[in-house]
Protein backbone atom coordinates (compact mmCIF):
# COMPACT_ATOMS: atom_id res chain seq x y z
CA UNK A 1 0.00 0.00 0.00
CA UNK A 2 1.33 3.75 -0.86
CA UNK A 3 1.67 6.06 1.91
CA UNK A 4 1.86 9.96 2.32
CA UNK A 5 2.39 11.92 4.85
CA UNK A 6 0.79 14.64 6.10
CA UNK A 7 2.40 17.40 8.41
CA UNK A 8 0.94 20.90 8.97
CA UNK A 9 -0.68 22.50 5.75
CA UNK A 10 1.79 19.82 3.58
CA UNK A 11 1.03 16.54 1.71
CA UNK A 12 3.93 14.46 0.56
CA UNK A 13 2.87 11.91 -1.93
CA UNK A 14 6.97 9.94 -2.20
CA UNK A 15 5.26 7.63 -5.03
CA UNK A 16 3.74 10.49 -7.30
CA UNK A 17 6.89 12.83 -6.44
CA UNK A 18 4.63 15.34 -4.91
CA UNK A 19 4.49 18.20 -2.58
CA UNK A 20 0.94 19.82 -1.71
CA UNK A 21 0.73 23.01 0.39
CA UNK A 22 -2.68 23.66 0.85
CA UNK A 23 -3.65 21.23 -2.17
CA UNK A 24 -1.08 23.64 -4.25
CA UNK A 25 1.38 21.93 -6.29
CA UNK A 26 4.79 23.35 -4.08
CA UNK A 27 7.96 23.06 -6.41
CA UNK A 28 11.02 21.49 -4.98
CA UNK A 29 13.97 20.25 -7.53
CA UNK A 30 14.31 16.37 -7.09
CA UNK A 31 17.28 16.22 -5.10
CA UNK A 32 15.28 18.44 -2.65
CA UNK A 33 12.08 16.09 -2.24
CA UNK A 34 14.47 12.98 -2.06
CA UNK A 35 16.03 15.31 1.40
CA UNK A 36 12.49 15.41 1.95
CA UNK A 37 11.03 12.28 1.80
CA UNK A 38 14.33 10.65 3.65
CA UNK A 39 14.31 13.08 6.52
CA UNK A 40 10.44 12.44 6.42
CA UNK A 41 10.91 8.45 5.89
CA UNK A 42 13.05 8.29 8.77
CA UNK A 43 11.86 10.61 11.41
CA UNK A 44 11.89 8.13 14.14
CA UNK A 45 15.45 9.01 14.23
CA UNK A 46 18.63 11.16 13.73
CA UNK A 47 20.35 11.31 10.12
CA UNK A 48 23.63 11.20 9.78
CA UNK A 49 25.21 13.90 6.76
CA UNK A 50 27.08 11.40 5.23
CA UNK A 51 23.64 9.11 5.73
CA UNK A 52 21.77 11.56 3.55
CA UNK A 53 24.46 11.96 1.01
CA UNK A 54 24.90 8.86 0.47
CA UNK A 55 21.10 8.01 0.02
CA UNK A 56 20.17 11.29 -1.81
CA UNK A 57 23.19 11.35 -4.00
CA UNK A 58 24.47 7.82 -4.09
CA UNK A 59 28.41 8.89 -2.87
CA UNK A 60 29.89 10.50 -0.41
CA UNK A 61 31.93 13.13 -1.47
CA UNK A 62 28.92 15.97 -2.00
CA UNK A 63 30.11 19.31 -0.68
CA UNK A 64 28.99 20.48 2.48
CA UNK A 65 27.50 23.66 0.59
CA UNK A 66 25.81 21.45 -2.14
CA UNK A 67 23.86 19.65 1.21
CA UNK A 68 23.15 23.01 2.96
CA UNK A 69 21.70 24.31 -0.56
CA UNK A 70 19.87 21.70 -0.69
CA UNK A 71 18.42 21.64 3.20
CA UNK A 72 17.95 25.34 2.19
CA UNK A 73 15.63 24.65 -0.55
CA UNK A 74 13.30 22.13 1.13
CA UNK A 75 13.23 24.76 4.33
CA UNK A 76 12.35 27.80 1.83
CA UNK A 77 9.83 25.60 0.59
CA UNK A 78 8.30 24.12 4.14
CA UNK A 79 8.72 27.84 5.28
CA UNK A 80 10.56 26.77 7.98
CA UNK A 81 13.75 28.98 6.68
CA UNK A 82 15.87 30.58 9.63
CA UNK A 83 15.88 29.90 13.02
CA UNK A 84 12.59 28.49 13.83
CA UNK A 85 13.85 24.45 12.44
CA UNK A 86 9.94 23.86 13.20
CA UNK A 87 10.08 20.46 10.84
CA UNK A 88 13.96 20.17 10.16
CA UNK A 89 16.43 20.57 13.27
CA UNK A 90 20.15 20.64 12.36
CA UNK A 91 22.70 18.86 14.65
CA UNK A 92 25.66 20.31 14.56
CA UNK A 93 28.60 18.43 13.83
CA UNK A 94 26.30 15.14 12.77
CA UNK A 95 23.08 15.58 10.49
CA UNK A 96 19.55 16.75 10.39
CA UNK A 97 16.40 15.60 12.13
CA UNK A 98 12.69 15.42 11.09
CA UNK A 99 10.47 16.97 14.19
CA UNK A 100 7.35 18.05 13.23
CA UNK A 101 4.66 15.72 13.90
CA UNK A 102 3.53 13.22 10.88
CA UNK A 103 0.75 11.47 10.23
CA UNK A 104 0.94 8.75 7.72
CA UNK A 105 -2.37 8.14 5.34
CA UNK A 106 -3.10 5.74 2.49
CA UNK A 107 -2.58 7.40 -0.83
CA UNK A 108 -5.53 6.60 -3.43
CA UNK A 109 -4.56 6.02 -7.00
CA UNK A 110 -7.55 7.46 -7.85
CA UNK A 111 -6.11 11.19 -6.35
CA UNK A 112 -3.68 11.23 -9.91
CA UNK A 113 -4.93 11.33 -12.95
CA UNK A 114 -3.24 9.57 -15.54
CA UNK A 115 -1.62 7.26 -13.10
CA UNK A 116 -0.85 3.79 -13.71
CA UNK A 117 -3.25 0.96 -13.15
CA UNK A 118 -2.39 -2.04 -11.26
CA UNK A 119 -0.19 -4.28 -13.35
CA UNK A 120 1.17 -1.52 -15.69
CA UNK A 121 4.29 0.08 -15.86
CA UNK A 122 5.69 3.23 -16.44
CA UNK A 123 8.27 2.52 -19.30
CA UNK A 124 8.63 5.33 -21.58
CA UNK A 125 7.25 8.41 -19.15
CA UNK A 126 9.39 11.37 -18.19
CA UNK A 127 10.78 11.34 -14.91
CA UNK A 128 9.11 12.28 -12.02
CA UNK A 129 8.80 16.05 -12.03
CA UNK A 130 9.36 16.65 -15.69
CA UNK A 131 12.44 16.13 -17.48
CA UNK A 132 12.90 20.21 -16.92
CA UNK A 133 13.72 19.51 -13.43
CA UNK A 134 15.11 16.14 -14.53
CA UNK A 135 17.82 18.21 -16.49
CA UNK A 136 18.02 21.31 -14.32
CA UNK A 137 19.25 18.50 -11.53
CA UNK A 138 21.86 16.95 -14.15
CA UNK A 139 23.69 19.97 -15.33
CA UNK A 140 25.50 22.83 -13.14
CA UNK A 141 23.94 25.97 -12.42
CA UNK A 142 24.67 28.76 -14.52
CA UNK A 143 25.75 26.57 -17.94
CA UNK A 144 22.70 26.90 -20.71
CA UNK A 145 20.94 23.96 -21.66
CA UNK A 146 20.80 23.25 -25.43
CA UNK A 147 17.72 22.97 -27.25
CA UNK A 148 17.41 19.89 -28.46
CA UNK A 149 14.05 19.66 -30.33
Amino acid sequence: MRLKYLFGAFELDPASRELLRDGQPVALRPRALDCLVYLVENRERAVGRDELISAVWGRVDASDTVVAQTLLRVRKALDDAGNRQAMIRTLPRFGYRWVAPVREVPASRDAYPGSPGEGEGDAGLPPPGGAADFIADAVEPGLPIADTA
